[in-house]
């Protein structure tokens, strides 16, 4: 699994480069990057007919259990297994662990 940390990015570039100026640059810029972080809650698969008749209050029971780890996402790639819970006033998640490639197809 690739790493998402700024010194492996760094490391990685400084054999191509050996200017630390620009290796400082780098990883100001990679620090402001901003990256988009999801949760999946469950999926679901349903007919076009139910599809075209959801409304306001209907439910839909997902594939996942309460109790099962919620996969989190940087990008559009899994990294995490987390847990949800609240922070605060506000919804949150628990990391509980890092995704490993054998994890992907994982329905715990």
């Amino acid at each position: 699994m690739s790493k998402l940390t700024t010194t492996f990015w760094v490391a990685s570039s400084v054999a191509k480069q050996d200017h630390p100026e620009q290796i400082e640059l780098l990883q100001a810029k990679i620090r402001k990057t901003v990256v988009p972080v999801s949760i999946e809650l469950g999926s679901i698969n349903i007919t076009i007919q139910e599809f075209l008749t959801l409304g306001f209050g209907d439910v839909l029971q997902l594939d996942t259990k309460v109790s099962d780890e919620l996969k989190l996402f940087v990008g559009k790639r899994p990294k995490f297994f987390c847990r949800p819970g609240t922070s605060g006033k506000k919804a949150a998640v628990q990391i509980t662990r890092v995704m490993t490639e054998g994890d992907e197809g994982d329905d715990e």
